[in-house]
């Protein structure tokens, strides 16, 4: 049995979240750093920030799981 790439593997909707994450792990370190340099507006901007994303990635996983759900089946070759 060959072993498939990582990225052939993948599943386009985890795929196309992937740079969300590296997204929301930017802002929050950003928010950490800004935290320990006790600038305290920045800090909460950048933990918005990343609470926003992290909420939009959760809504676009729960559509692509009820796509993939919902749509059509694919035979097997």
């Amino acid at each position: 049995m060959a072993v498939r790439g990582t990225r052939d593997a993948l599943d386009p909707a985890v795929a196309t979240a992937a740079p969300m994450i590296r997204w929301i792990i930017v802002f929050l370190l950003l928010a950490v750093a800004a935290a320990i340099l006790e600038f305290g507006g920045v800090a909460g901007a950048a933990a918005g920030i990343a609470r926003l994303l992290c909420y939009v990635l959760m809504a676009l996983y729960a559509l692509a799981i009820v796509a993939q759900a919902v749509g059509p089946r694919r035979r097997a070759a």
